[in-house]
């Protein structure tokens, strides 16, 4: 076998260990953050004030749909490579932490308005959320791509730190058991590492010090 055949299943076999564990750690790394922005809420903003200006007409729909056709559709304009660098996360992992907050809180539902406008969808409001999570962003700073305003966006951020811990923090903030043992130290085979049991960033990073 020559060095670039040994070059590729390298590549392959680091691309399917990646996959493997890349659940886990988004999972992980979402519910740390999430554990952290409790102390750190943004202030909810937003509700009827004297001389405050009208809301921005925002189009929500065409967010949503420009967001559909970018990274949702059967055929995207990004590629599933290029997901995984932009949110920080598998699309699978994204749409089951997207499932999971619905499931949690009916905040994440779309909704109409009297006129039956629609509201902001679910891949909205997460894909917000994430945003500020994975670059920091303040909640202002999404609205031209995503089309949700700053208290919208700081609200659903608070809702979202909420349903997370909610349904994900009992499986990623806890000492690692026995079955996680096992699934790690197979893992580490796979990895040509027998015998060795390691389970990094999804536990270490959230174990008490």
């Amino acid at each position: 076998m020559d060095w670039r055949a040994r070059l590729k299943r390298l590549r392959e076999t680091h691309a399917e260990a990646e996959e493997e564990a890349a659940e886990i750690v988004a999972l992980t790394a979402v519910s740390a953050c999430t554990s952290l922005a409790t102390a750190e809420r943004p202030p909810k903003r937003g509700g009827s004030r004297p001389g405050r200006s009208p809301n921005a007409k925002r189009d929500h729909a065409a967010g949503h749909q420009r967001l559909l056709l970018d990274y949702f559709a059967s055929e995207p304009v990004y590629n599933e490579r290029l997901f995984r660098r932009r949110f920080r996360m598998p699309k699978r992992v994204f749409l089951r932490i997207m499932e999971a907050v619905v499931e949690q809180d009916d905040y994440f539902e779309q909704k109409y308005d009297a006129t039956g406008e629609p509201g902001l969808s679910p891949l909205q409001k997460v894909t917000a959320v994430l945003r500020m999570y994975c670059y920091g962003l303040a909640a202002d700073a999404i609205d031209e791509y995503v089309r949700i305003g700053e208290s919208t966006a700081a609200e659903a951020f608070q809702r979202f730190t909420r349903a997370v811990l909610a349904k994900f923090n009992a499986e990623y903030r806890r000492e690692p058991t026995p079955a996680d043992i096992e699934r790690y130290t197979a893992f580490n085979e796979k990895r040509g590492f027998p015998g060795m049991f390691a389970h990094g960033p999804s536990f270490d990073l959230l174990l008490p010090s």
